[in-house]
């Protein structure tokens, strides 16, 4: 029985549960929840690292448990993160700079929460290059034990030399949900050229996000069977309605 996702969305910034509904022939719908964290910026705990004095109302411990009980109770559930991620505390800066052999730990975070994708921001490049790629290996890991495989998606950022072939993790994910397949799709903005030294971004072809989503769409609907994309990050998202084919996005700054 075919299924049409006929509803996309626009996140705010700091955990919101957007529902989404996919309905089949009959009209009954199907219902996805979108549970997005942005602009975290090296806090796990509700503190403050320099002082260790209370900071409230801050860190992914405070939302952990309120993304379980969704999940407790919504059985179709997204959770990504569309970056800022791991600058911007000083547990963060002590971790990338004087203990690079020990697990980083808001990549630690992500994995232990589950995510299902996470999204470069422009502050994963204030660091030097080694280190965003050393976050990005250890997040992708595979599972071990508690801990689950996260994949990184910046879409838009291009190997140099290619086509379209990812520089670091890759362009999208595939969900399925009783049936109805999603496409969700991670992208950044494409001026850190502008604002970081050359060294923190070498490698990379900044792609803008337009002809990034009107690449990556069509091969979700036509390769990958998806029904709709969400477009995860610093900008917009992107929806489509069968059988209208391709929309020009939105958007919705961050």
């Amino acid at each position: 029985m075919k299924k049409l996702l006929s509803l996309l969305l626009a996140l705010t910034m700091i955990l919101p549960l957007v529902g989404c509904a996919a309905f089949a022939e009959n009209a009954d719908p199907i219902m996805i929840t979108v549970i997005a964290t942005s602009d975290v910026h090296g806090k796990v705990l509700p503190i403050n690292y320099a002082t260790g004095e209370p900071s409230p109302n801050v860190g992914l411990s405070m939302i952990a448990s309120m993304i379980e009980q969704v999940r407790a109770t919504e059985k179709n559930v997204v959770l990504v993160d569309g970056g800022d991620t791991v600058q911007g505390s000083a547990m963060t800066y002590y971790y990338s700079y004087f203990a690079p052999e020990k697990d980083d730990p808001m990549m630690k975070a992500l994995r232990l929460m589950d995510y299902d994708m996470w999204c470069l921001g422009n502050h994963e490049f204030n660091n030097d290059l080694p280190i965003l790629k050393r976050q990005i290996e250890y997040v992708m890991s595979p599972d071990n034990g508690e801990e689950h495989s996260v994949p990184m998606s910046a879409a838009n950022f291009v190997a140099k030399g290619t086509e379209w072939d990812s520089w670091m993790g890759v362009p999208y994910i595939v969900k399925e949900f009783e049936g109805v397949k999603v496409g969700v799709i991670g992208m950044d903005t494409p001026n850190i050229p502008a604002w970081e030294v050359e060294s923190h971004y070498e490698g990379i072809d900044f792609r803008n996000l337009v002809p990034t989503v009107e690449h990556f769409v069509p091969i979700l609907r036509e390769q990958e069977g998806c029904r709709g994309a969400l477009r995860r990050g610093r900008r917009c998202f992107y929806r489509w309605q069968q059988p209208r084919g391709l929309r020009k996005p939105g958007s919705r700054n961050d």
